[in-house]
């Protein structure tokens, strides 16, 4: 058990909370079985967010005491905020289920079917079902024998269905044309696209290859090529495939707290390391003399540089590549010129050597925003090695309802 989860753990023993009455179908399978994956069957977000704040105080106080964090940040959707859902096609007698993954990977009779999840939005409830029921059908059966995934995905106003199959066959999509049809009749304007993706059917956690740069075989069947989510009054489009962040509620805030944090000057050089389709390259342009942006997904950086053309962000550049410590000397500029970093790695932090790299160049301001707090006391005792020191930390509740936190640490070189 991570030491975040485990302070957080504490906090929910000690409270002694009364659990929430559930409404029909809630957090349930349709036999009434228990989900039990997260928090939010049995703690409403009022009473949740106070023990998550105080886990975080406890957490951070454990490693860092001469650093205090700023209070969390509270999600404006505590619950219904999840804009990225999955649900894997189980195998089981009489036809296919779809339900979600348990926390080792596999559930004894395939998957926990549940009905209604508290952290996503309705929506996407009627959609599974909706899929359930025709996947079923006997006019589905040449989709429902290859389909491994049901992905939903796009932002509040409207949704991408992303179907993850082994195999293309004419019969396939035959029959996956016929279920976009039958989607787009029954929910009309609430869905933005239905795809098909062919490819690795293994990830617990993300839809699509495990390697990013390879070509990605996705078809569109309905609608627009790209999803799109809204940020600080600006629209970013991406990829079906591409990283998103699944709390769009939060984005906003999220980030226009990265912008105040760096607080960049007009003269700075601005250097976005795991930059995606260009959320905070693009938020940030316009206050510096050059953003760069660096992604090993090829997809995202054409619609990183498809965002800067539509917004007329004209001193932007997105690059391609591996974010390895070798590559990054001629990213970063050597003195005088003044420049900020900003670097937003996967679950499993960063690579070794890049930390360092970096801070060999002295940025004036470095940006790291962790998704996961495993990683963040090592990640941070490299920057500490590397004379740089806190100056801010600013915890965000990006994911109600589990045992994660999201934080954005600020730091500069020692002395500054």
């Amino acid at each position: 058990m991570g030491q975040f989860r485990e302070c957080f753990w504490q906090e929910i023993r000690g409270a002694r909370l009364v659990p929430r009455t559930l409404a029909q179908g809630e957090c349930r399978s349709p036999e009434g079985s228990p989900c039990g994956l997260c928090h939010a069957m049995t703690l409403t977000y009022e009473s949740e967010y106070p023990l998550r704040k105080a886990a975080f105080e406890k957490f951070w106080h454990s490693l860092f005491p001469s650093y205090p964090p700023l209070p969390l940040i509270p999600s404006p959707r505590g619950r219904e905020y999840r804009t990225v859902t999955k649900r894997k096609a189980f195998r089981v007698p009489g036809g296919l289920r779809l339900g979600l993954i348990g926390p080792t990977g596999t559930v004894p009779g395939g998957g926990i079917p549940v009905a209604r999840c508290a952290l996503e939005p309705a929506e996407h409830a009627r959609l599974y079902a909706h899929h359930e029921q025709a996947l079923n059908a006997p006019w589905c059966s040449a989709l429902r024998e290859v389909i491994s995934y049901v992905v939903l995905k796009g932002g509040h106003r409207a949704t991408g269905v992303i179907w993850n199959v082994r195999r293309l066959t004419p019969a396939v999509i035959r029959s996956s044309n016929r279920l976009s049809k039958s989607l787009t009749e029954t929910f009309g304007s609430a869905l933005s696209g239905v795809y098909l993706y062919t490819g690795d059917d293994s990830g617990r956690y993300y839809l699509g290859s495990r390697n990013p740069s390879a070509h990605q075989d996705i078809r569109k069947l309905y609608g627009k090529p790209d999803l799109s989510t809204r940020a600080d009054g600006r629209v970013f489009r991406y990829p079906p495939l591409a990283f998103s962040q699944i709390n769009e509620s939060l984005l906003d805030r999220f980030v226009r707290e990265a912008g105040d944090l760096l607080s960049p000057e007009k003269g700075d050089l601005l250097l976005d390391l795991y930059c995606g389709y260009g959320l905070f390259a693009l938020s940030l342009a316009n206050r510096v003399r050059l953003v760069t942006g660096v992604e090993l997904s090829r997809s995202a950086v054409a619609a990183a540089k498809e965002n800067a053309a539509r917004m007329g962000v004209s001193n932007s550049r997105f690059i391609a590549g591996e974010i390895r410590a070798d590559r990054l000397p001629g990213l970063l500029p050597t003195r005088p010129f003044s420049s900020r970093v900003i670097l937003d790695p996967p679950r499993r932090g960063t690579s070794e050597g890049v930390i360092e790299a970096i801070a060999a160049r002295r940025p004036t301001r470095v940006l790291h925003v962790f998704c996961n707090p495993d990683v963040l006391p090592t990640e941070l005792q490299r920057w500490f090695a590397c004379g740089y020191d806190i100056l801010r930390v600013v915890p965000f509740d990006l994911f109600p309802g589990t045992d994660e936190i999201e934080t954005m640490v600020l730091l500069a070189p020692r002395g500054q």
